[in-house]
């Protein structure tokens, strides 16, 4: 878990990705999308 204050990330392996399922706590909510530079 790395907390950068405005935004938080979560890295997992995939077997505890599975288990969690943190995906459908936002199925629904809007795709942001950011360009390399």
């Amino acid at each position: 878990l790395l907390d950068f204050v405005d935004f938080v990330v979560h890295l997992f392996h995939p077997e505890t990705r599975s288990f969690y399922q943190l995906e459908r706590l936002w199925d629904d909510a809007p795709e942001l999308l950011i360009s390399s530079t």
